[in-house]
């Protein structure tokens, strides 16, 4: 978020929200080791008592069609992390070369707090 320099701290909402925002990615991470982890934990005391064995467990699919598989999925979380990159980096470019309004008197606006309602 860009604020414009100021003395005053910004405001806890918006400190909140940032934070908020900041921890937000790790939540489909988590949800994604929480079935991962359930389906890995459900299926071990079968495996553990002998009722299945680590043959019957695996699937009947070929190595190559795993590794075109692994293939496709680090190809598009490669890819995602190029969008992601690039878009910030655009992002970054467009806040920085961005010239703020001036008044019919050609001098910049006084500081408004972030969040203030626009007349």
């Amino acid at each position: 978020m860009v604020a414009i320099a100021s003395e005053q701290p910004p405001p806890r909402a918006l400190v909140a929200a940032d934070s908020f925002i900041a921890r937000d990615g790790v939540f489909g991470l988590g949800g994604v080791l929480a079935g991962w982890y359930t389906t890995e934990i459900g299926r071990q005391p079968w495996l553990v008592y002998g009722v299945l064995t680590t043959a019957q467990a695996a699937g009947p699919v070929p190595a190559p069609t795993i590794a075109l598989t692994l293939a496709i999925y680090i190809a598009m979380y490669l890819a995602l992390v190029v969008a992601y990159v690039a878009t910030v980096f655009r992002l970054a470019r467009k806040v920085t070369t961005e010239e703020p309004p001036r008044s019919a008197t050609g001098s910049l606006p006084a500081p408004r707090r972030l969040g203030a309602a626009s007349a």
